[in-house]
C-alpha cells in the first residue's frame, strides 16, 4: 500500500508540476513568462525542503495539525 502511494503521488505530481508552470507563464505576456516559470519551479521546491519540517514541527503538537494547516490554505486558494 506504501509503495503504491508514492507511486500515485509521483504519478501526480509529474502530471501536475508541467501543467501549472505552463498555466503560469500562459497567464502572463511573453517578456514576463521566464520569470513566472522560475518562480512557480522555486516555489515547488521550496514546498519540497520546508514543508516536511513544518509537518514533522505541526505533528509534533497534535497529530491532526499539519492536516488543519492544509485545509486551511487550501480554503483560502479556493477563495482566491
Amino acid at each position: 500500500a506504501y509503495t503504491l502511494s508514492l507511486l500515485l503521488l509521483g504519478v501526480g505530481f509529474g502530471l501536475l508540476r508541467p501543467g501549472t508552470s505552463a498555466g503560469a507563464s500562459l497567464a502572463v505576456g511573453i517578456a514576463e513568462q521566464g520569470s513566472v516559470a522560475g518562480l512557480t519551479n522555486a516555489i515547488g521546491v521550496l514546498g519540497n525542503v520546508f514543508g516536511p519540517m513544518l509537518g514533522t514541527t505541526l505533528y509534533q503538537f497534535t497529530p491532526i495539525a499539519p492536516t488543519l494547516l492544509n485545509a486551511a490554505l487550501m480554503a483560502i486558494a479556493l477563495l482566491l
